[in-house]
């Protein structure tokens, strides 16, 4: 999966965000930031 598109599917969000942060805290999958810096 390479993203998705978070306002399809609205209603599934708050048990969708439960269950990426307990991937996120086991190790399944990593966290990628970009950050850039705006005038």
């Amino acid at each position: 999966m390479e993203g998705i598109v978070v306002f399809d599917n609205i209603k599934e969000y708050p048990i969708a965000m439960k269950e990426i942060a307990g991937w996120i805290q086991s190790g399944d999958i990593k966290v990628k930031d970009h950050i850039v810096k705006g005038d």
